[in-house]
């Protein structure tokens, strides 16, 4: 944690010199030195910050895949990728209990008249997990419609 701090702070010194370096080239400052430290000190912590928020942004961004049984079936760790297509998609509306069955396995609930099936779902990003709960609306054994809510853990 120490040697974290550590870089950081040398990080934030070397961005601050190189902005004192280029200001100084400037003969406004040449004059005004105290000014010019400040200004340069600033400018190697808003650098910094930026940069910082800039790669959080890019680790915790979460890539997105066309939903596709297979994938689905198959290859477990991607499935976090495909869940918002498959939310956005009409997959659900007309297909079967056995074909929903098939592809996500035994529903978390089912009500007492099997007229809703109740799914989680668990996708993530870098930092935590995002569980959604899928109701699929069941009537004469065919999905009519879905909802769902999302929170993340």
């Amino acid at each position: 944690m120490i040697l974290r701090i550590f870089i950081l702070i040398l990080i934030i010194i070397a961005i601050a010199f190189i902005a004192k370096w280029c200001l100084n080239k400037l003969s406004f400052f040449k004059s005004r030195k105290k000014l010019l430290y400040v200004l340069s000190g600033l400018i190697g912590v808003f650098s910094f910050i930026i940069y910082a928020l800039c790669f959080s942004y890019y680790i915790t961004k979460i890539p997105k895949e066309n939903f596709s049984e297979t994938t689905w079936m198959n290859e477990i760790s991607e499935r976090h990728k495909m869940i918002d297509d498959l939310l956005e998609s009409d997959y659900f509306i007309g297909k079967n209990i056995d074909e929903i069955q098939k592809v996500f396995g035994k529903p978390k609930e089912v009500n007492s008249n099997k007229s809703i099936l109740i799914y989680e779902l668990i996708g993530h990003t870098a930092l935590d997990f995002k569980i959604t709960t899928l109701k699929l609306h069941v009537r004469d054994s065919i999905v009519k419609s879905f909802d769902f809510e999302s929170k993340v853990d």
